[in-house]
């Protein structure tokens, strides 16, 4: 099995971005209409005082997903669709990091990155990516961050990705950490309610 790995490290407070391919096993939802979320995305890490949803983690999702279509739409590129599935997996990442005080991509004990956690989620996909960032204090900072450095705007607007998940916790040493999924599914309902069979990323021999 072929894996493309891509990580870029910015400012400590700034983020940074992840894009693997690889494939995997699961499903996926679209968001709700009124852009509320589905039980299944709803954080279900265990409680730790280390680690919290706030009263704003769903608002400032809706407000980034908003954001990044866009500027998506700016270039001329296809709106994400909302995925519960990597929601989830958004959230309970932004919640580990928070409640052992780490910032990475790869869990520093287990050694799971991107593809593994939407993997063990059930989420069926060719390619995933990822974006982090921790410290900002608004939906606009953190967007304003990513869109600044050119690896997290290569995800923010790649026309592969067609679905996205975001997850915001609060706790540890940055107080608050931002993460986004990016998913190109092995099938994919468009906003217009066709079903596409998607094709996988080329194999690129490493």
């Amino acid at each position: 099995m072929s894996r493309l790995v891509t990580l870029l490290a910015i400012a400590l407070l700034a983020g940074c971005n992840s894009a693997v391919s690889t494939p995997a096993n699961g499903g996926s939802d679209a968001l709700p209409p009124g852009g509320e979320r589905t039980a299944l995305a709803a954080s279900t890490a265990t409680p730790s005082a280390k680690c919290y949803e706030g009263p704003d983690a769903d608002e400032f999702a809706r407000q980034i997903l908003t954001l990044i279509n866009i500027e998506r739409a700016r270039v001329g590129v296809s709106p994400l669709t909302w995925n519960a599935t990597l929601a989830k997996v958004a959230e309970d990442y932004a919640c580990t990091m928070a409640a052992e005080d780490f910032f990475d991509h790869i869990h520093p004990v287990t050694g799971e990155g991107p593809a593994e956690r939407a993997a063990t989620a059930g989420y069926e996909f060719f390619a995933i990516g990822e974006n982090l960032a921790g410290g900002q204090t608004s939906a606009a900072e953190a967007v304003e961050g990513w869109m600044s450095s050119p690896g997290h705007r290569n995800n923010l607007l790649s026309p592969e990705w067609k679905e996205t998940g975001l997850g915001i916790r609060r706790g540890g040493s940055l107080r608050i950490y931002w993460v986004q999924e990016f998913g190109k599914p092995i099938s994919y309902t468009r906003p217009d309610g066709e079903t596409l069979v998607m094709h996988p990323a080329p194999d690129l021999g490493v």
